[in-house]
């Protein structure tokens, strides 16, 4: 091989490793399942930022009141929205203490019993699905 060539296998190579260091991460629900090219806001929802990979859909606390059990249990936290569904069974603190805030602002109730710990505050945003509007 000569120099011109190998040269050449370099440029790719870093070209390669560019492209593929600034792709953006692929996009996925709570659950890690993959959500590219799937409709994520429900039908009749506004988006913020439609066409960029953090969408999020805009919802009004009537919209969280539908979601108000065991079934499907949303609620909003200092303006944003979360699906707790998944979460009900797995709270350290008990499933109760997620069924209280099903379906209403549970900002107070959050900010109550963890204030500002910072593992709470991040298992809740692996659960956003929306904000407030």
């Amino acid at each position: 091989m000569n120099l011109a060539t190998a040269m050449k296998i370099q440029i790719l190579a870093v070209l390669f490793l560019i492209v593929a260091c600034t792709a953006p991460p692929q996009q996925t629900t709570s659950a890690g399942q993959d959500v590219a090219g799937q409709g994520l806001n429900p039908p009749g929802q506004n988006t913020v930022g439609a066409g960029n990979s953090t969408d999020l859909s805009v919802y009004t606390m009537a919209d969280v009141a539908t979601h108000a059990d065991a079934s499907s249990c949303w609620t909003a936290i200092n303006g944003q929205v979360y699906d707790l569904t998944a979460w009900i069974s797995k709270h350290p603190g008990g499933a109760a203490n997620i069924l209280r805030i099903c379906g209403i602002d549970g900002t107070a109730g959050f900010e109550q019993q963890h204030g500002s710990q910072t593992r709470p505050e991040a298992i809740l945003g692996s659960f956003k699905i929306g904000v407030l509007g």
